[in-house]
């Protein structure tokens, strides 16, 4: 079965989109052997798993869990995983993990001796999933997806690449349902996470794509920080990135469209992304609507910001 996922000639030039075995596999073992808390997986297929393959599968599982980190930035800061990550992206699926540099030889002996039975029980309808998933999002990027593009790669200064973003659409893809490698850039996206689906796989796309164009206003955020004498709180750009991409798609989509981080309660859900999102509407909104340069629209967020206060217990910056 072919590794590549078919795209439209638009969509082309921004992402190629591909559903592989080898990652989906790979994304499954890691979700398996380190499952949210509370979470019990059950097999598909439980009762037509021969004892041969369920020794073999839950084999690989206990390598993952035992020979990869747990947390939920593993996959974007673990070594292992995510030279692992990168290498899957290549490897063809007729091919084998083992012996491929970055793949590292313990977890490459777990990914041979599972394929076989993820073919034969997950495969087939990972691959409807995924593909019904791309049919869904393939008229939104192909009406929306440029100018979209455009104006983020406006925003942040930076243009979009000549080559497509490399985007593997995987049943599990980290606990936030895609996360994202840079320098070069790889994504990972779900096609089952409920957030990306209806409309939101647009921004969702477009927001993973947006970590390989956002360190030039990252940094003049950090910067402004530092300039007005201010602690740079560390993940505040990363709410910076959300509304941005949640802005320019609802104004391709319609003001009936919600950003996935109103959607899904981001803010309500940090104290400091909860006081910035008054100040990115107030500050920063106008900047995305080219009415202000990006200096005063940092100078402005900068100033306009206001810590929330330390919880009980925790530790002075």
């Amino acid at each position: 079965m072919t590794s590549a996922a078919p795209s439209t000639p638009i969509a082309s030039k921004l992402f190629a989109f591909h559903v592989s075995a080898w990652v989906n596999l790979h994304q499954q073992l890691a979700f398996e052997g380190h499952p949210p808390r509370g979470l019990t997986i059950s097999l598909p297929e439980e009762d037509r798993w021969t004892s041969a393959e369920r020794q073999a599968w839950e084999s690989a599982v206990a390598i993952y869990r035992d020979h990869t980190a747990d947390g939920f930035l593993a996959m974007l800061f673990d070594p292992t995983l995510v030279s692992m990550r990168r290498a899957l992206d290549g490897l063809p699926e007729e091919g084998s993990p083992v012996g491929v540099p970055g793949i590292d030889p313990v977890l490459a002996k777990a990914l041979e001796q599972a394929i076989a039975p993820y073919r034969a029980h997950f495969w087939p309808d990972v691959t409807r999933e995924s593909h019904a998933w791309l049919a869904a999002l393939e008229p939104g990027l192909r009406q929306y997806g440029p100018a979209i593009a455009h104006e983020l790669s406006e925003i942040y200064g930076v243009p979009w690449p000549t080559q497509p973003f490399s985007v593997q659409v995987s049943r599990q893809a980290s606990r936030f349902g895609a996360y994202t490698l840079v320098d070069p850039t790889v994504i990972t996206i779900s096609s089952r996470s409920p957030p990306n689906r209806q409309d939101a796989p647009l921004e969702s796309i477009f927001h993973e794509a947006s970590h390989a164009l956002v360190d030039p206003v990252m940094e003049a955020l950090h910067s402004e920080f530092l300039r007005q004498g201010k602690t740079p709180p560390q993940t505040l750009w990363h709410a910076l990135l959300f509304f941005t991409a949640g802005e320019v798609v609802r104004r391709q989509l319609g003001p009936s469209y919600v950003p996935y981080a109103y959607a899904n309660h981001l803010y309500d859900n940090d104290p400091e992304w909860a006081a910035f999102e008054p100040v990115m509407r107030r500050e920063w909104t106008p900047y995305l609507e080219h009415r202000v340069d990006l200096q005063t629209a940092l100078r402005q967020l900068v100033a306009g910001y206001v810590p929330p206060p330390a919880q009980p217990g925790t530790p002075a910056p």
